[in-house]
């Protein structure tokens, strides 16, 4: 009378537990599979050889897909200049391919304060920003296309 089972693909391991009022309600038994691919339980107890343990178990099951959330990291050679910038800002990068880039200046908190899309070809390519009405402190500039992203540090004076 398991309250959960957990079925992994081979390799895998899972924590079964009894409900309350079932047993003891203190033991939990893990699961997994042997060399031959049977299931082989093992209990788990909260006194284990004269002592006395206390055991938090959590797991988390996720039967969907992995999907990739954060943005790729790549590398366009991509450069600050001047850094420290006062009056206008240079972000130079390589562009290993023609098509849509996305530059943008980020606030040290994060937030987006300038960002420009364009087109280019590939190969050499850089994007101006005017930064005398920021508030001195450290920036970051990111260039990015459908590949992935690039991000770099520039000081605002």
């Amino acid at each position: 009378d398991f309250i959960n089972v957990y079925r992994q693909p081979l390799g895998d391991i899972g924590i079964i537990s009894t409900p309350s009022g079932c047993g003891s309600g203190r033991n939990a038994f893990d699961v997994f599979l042997d060399t031959d691919g049977n299931e082989v339980f093992s209990t788990i107890y909260d006194s284990w050889n004269m002592l006395d343990l206390e055991m938090r178990m959590g797991a988390i099951i996720d039967r969907e897909p992995a999907v990739a959330t954060r943005t790729r990291t790549v590398d366009f050679s991509a450069s600050a200049f001047p850094n420290p910038a006062v009056e206008e800002l240079s972000i130079n990068f390589a562009a290993p391919v023609s098509g849509q880039y996305t530059v943008r200046l980020l606030s040290p908190n994060g937030q987006e304060v300038r960002a420009t899309e364009f087109s280019t070809s590939q190969g050499p390519a850089a994007m101006r920003f005017t930064v005398s009405d920021l508030p001195a402190g450290v920036y970051l500039f990111q260039v990015q296309n459908a590949s992935g992203v690039q991000t770099g540090r520039v000081i605002i004076k």
